[in-house]
């Protein structure tokens, strides 16, 4: 990719000639690129370091069998981590050690569940706030189905009082909060 000067100014587009204006236009606006770079600043300091996205929807994903799939891929991500040495930059004319991350991902929510090994049907289909979903499972169709939607809108906004158009009660209920990867004490980890 480096090696033609036209895809090498390209992969750098962002540091150098991107207007900052505060307004969303390029994933380098985004929270989670903002947070590789400060969290990692060795990585973040060189504009030709990587980082990538996967999408991985579509009707034939390997479900369960993933990680058989994925391996190639993760173990290429592990080395570009690590960083490749020698890699020649035909724009600055001089070679660099080329790093890489997964920055984020696309997918439909069967291949998320997949991917994260996150439950994504069932009683606890939301993967972000889990036991505090509120389902039930249709009497015809047997379907499951996750009232309580209306505990996000504002204490005082009507869909809380509209009985027929949801399950027949009036929402008096806080919104749940949802999990945040952060362990209860404060530091990494997961609060599971």
């Amino acid at each position: 990719m480096f090696q033609s000067s036209d895809l090498s100014k390209s992969l750098t587009w962002h540091a150098t000639d991107r207007k900052k204006d505060g307004l969303m236009c390029h994933p380098a606006d985004a929270a989670s690129w903002k947070l590789v770079d400060k969290k990692w600043p060795s990585f973040g300091v060189d504009p030709r370091n990587l980082k990538l996205a996967l999408s991985t929807d579509g009707p034939k994903q390997p479900g369960n069998n993933i990680d058989v799939y994925l391996q190639p891929l993760i173990d290429d991500l592990k080395r570009l981590w690590e960083g490749v040495r020698g890699v020649y930059d035909a724009n600055q004319n001089q070679t660099f050690t080329l790093k890489g991350c997964l920055l984020l991902t696309i997918n439909d929510y069967p291949a998320y569940g997949n991917l994260s090994g996150s439950i994504v049907k069932g009683y606890n289909a939301c993967p972000i706030y889990l036991e505090n979903t509120k389902p039930t499972r249709l009497v015809n169709g047997g379907r499951m189905s996750f009232i309580g939607s209306c505990r996000w809108p504002g204490r005082s906004h009507p869909y809380r009082r509209q009985k027929t158009t949801f399950n027949n009660h009036t929402e008096h209920s806080p919104a749940p909060v949802p999990l945040r990867g952060i362990a209860e004490g404060g530091k990494g980890g997961s609060k599971v």
